[in-house]
């Protein structure tokens, strides 16, 4: 690195402040490894929205149509990233502020030294963290959601199919856009005859056709689904680094990928039912007008669906979690703190 003032003040701010560290290494990392996944999130999106035992086999002519939505996520990992670290770094020092073992001043999120901190203010550090960045993600992932949902109807309209046969389809959007104002309603003609694809058109249809609720349908679902995500991530990482690795000096990499593959893994079978239902509820295919609550939601899909129905899309998510966001992320991401840190 040259030798300058800026380059001196930016590296020792770096080097004394682990935080910083992580949270630059891990958002680069994020969205690389998020454009590199998300083709799979779009055709667990489609597996998500296609309709009972509809089969997603829809592949998008336009190889655009595999990045939609992906500008909204990338915002996303920005703001998520800049709040998660400092957060959950608050909260646990917080929880363990009458804890005497507990490395205060040495602490930081990825656990390099042995912190003695407690399973359970692990858990609940980690469920506030992920409630609370949730918060923040909601709106994004229903741009993201209008985007890719609206990509999926251009692109069944190029091959002349549909992802839904539900026979309660047309009766009950045809109620809900009854109960709209006129010019709500030829709002949403015109989005229906030209869906939005991009960021900002996106954006102005939600706020003409749903308003300041439309950002944030799927709301009880997202939270329980981040909130139980960094549960099992935080709690799993400090087991693994505590327990496992710092009794292995060796090939601690090939550990770290195995035990993050299992530990996404169950983060995969315990939150998949509530990814599906978020998925539901913010797409504007099903959302307000096929499902009232996530109550609702959960009900007509066991009725008309079967319980099954619940764990569509589990495994291009397990793709995209286990090799691209696990396996890609951690050495992207190993790689620049390491370099951070040379430097």
């Amino acid at each position: 690195m040259p030798n300058s003032d800026v380059a001196d003040i930016t590296v020792s701010t770096l080097d004394y402040d682990p935080v910083n560290i992580t949270m630059l290494s891990s958002t680069v990392a994020s969205m690389l490894t998020m454009s590199l996944a998300h083709p799979f999130e779009i055709i667990k999106i489609g597996q998500q929205l296609s309709f009972g035992n509809y089969n997603f086999g829809l592949k998008h002519l336009n190889p655009w149509y595999y990045s939609s939505g992906l500008s909204a996520l990338n915002l996303a990992i920005v703001s998520k990233n800049i709040l998660r670290f400092p957060l959950y770094n608050e909260i646990i020092k917080f929880l363990e502020r009458d804890n005497d073992n507990f490395k205060r001043d040495h602490y930081h999120h990825n656990l390099s030294t042995i912190t003695y901190a407690s399973t359970q203010n692990i858990l609940i550090a980690g469920g506030i963290t992920g409630f609370l960045e949730s918060c923040f993600y909601i709106p994004f992932e229903n741009l993201k959601s209008r985007m890719v949902g609206n990509s999926i109807i251009l692109s069944e309209r190029q091959q002349n199919v549909h992802l839904s046969n539900s026979k309660y389809m047309v009766e009950r959007r045809q109620a809900y856009i009854g109960k709209q104002t006129k010019r709500v309603q030829q709002i949403m003609e015109a989005y229906r005859v030209k869906p939005s694809i991009n960021l900002f058109t996106s954006f102005k249809e939600i706020c003409q056709t749903d308003g300041i609720k439309g950002f944030f349908r799927g709301t009880l679902p997202t939270c329980m689904k981040f909130s139980l995500n960094s549960m099992i991530n935080f709690s799993c990482y400090t087991f693994i680094t505590e327990q496992i690795l710092s009794n292995h000096k060796h090939d601690t990499l090939s550990l770290s990928l195995l035990t993050s593959v299992a530990c996404s893994s169950m983060i995969i079978l315990i939150t998949q039912p509530l990814d599906f239902i978020k998925t539901r509820t913010q797409s504007n295919r099903f959302g307000p007008f096929y499902y009232s609550s996530m109550t609702d939601c959960i009900k007509k899909i066991a009725k008309e669906e079967t319980m099954a129905a619940f764990y569509k899309g589990w495994f291009p998510r397990f793709i995209k979690v286990n090799i691209l966001n696990f396996g890609i992320h951690l050495g992207i991401y190993s790689y620049l703190e390491t370099a951070i840190n040379m430097n």
